[in-house]
């Protein structure tokens, strides 16, 4: 196998499960997609650690920012 690639999906239910996320620079784009859905189509927790080398450079930051705010208790 050459390069970066590997399967981006949730569980057949994702509501038995709390999720740890870990996501650096672009990288965040799948993992986005399935906080996002994560957040509104279920009731599980999410925890997502990510790294990047400023706030700038942060792809997805206001979003991000906005869904915690929006599940406090959950993301």
């Amino acid at each position: 196998m050459d390069g970066i690639g590997g399967q981006f999906v949730l569980p057949n239910e994702p509501d038995q499960f709390n999720y740890l996320f870990l996501a650096a620079g672009s990288g965040i784009t799948p993992v986005f997609s399935i906080i996002k859905t994560l957040m509104h189509d279920t009731n599980a927790k999410a925890m997502l650690l990510y790294s990047n080398t400023g706030i700038k450079q942060t792809i997805f930051y206001e979003a991000l920012k906005e869904l915690a705010l929006q599940f406090p208790d959950r993301l």
